[in-house]
């Protein structure tokens, strides 16, 4: 599970995968994503419990999307080359049936 919270502790976004299932009566088995309720209108027709579905990420990927989609300053000037390097590894790694050939 990868998640996106504010400062203070508020969840924007999370990532989740339970394959074996939570223990907690949720059937959801797939990954999937929640947006967290600081991100939801009231009045919308999502709620920060729905499971939109998804597919398993790794850590590289989230990191790439909170630096260049959210804004997030990198701690380094090489990111780009280091995340691609790391992504290659868990493609090529990967036992769960991930596209191999995926950007």
């Amino acid at each position: 599970m990868h998640a996106l919270q504010t400062i203070d502790g508020a969840e924007v976004i999370a990532f989740h995968w339970h394959p074996g299932g939570k223990g907690d009566g949720d059937t959801v088995r797939t990954p999937h994503t929640h947006i967290g309720s600081t991100q939801l209108n009231p009045a919308g027709v999502i709620s920060k419990k729905h499971h939109i579905p998804g597919r398993r990420m790794s850590v590289d990927e989230v990191l790439r999307y909170c630096i260049s989609e959210i804004g997030v300053e990198p701690l380094r000037a090489d990111w780009r080359p280091v995340l691609a390097d790391s992504e290659d590894l868990f493609r090529m790694w990967a036992t769960w049936g991930a596209d191999r050939n995926a950007p």
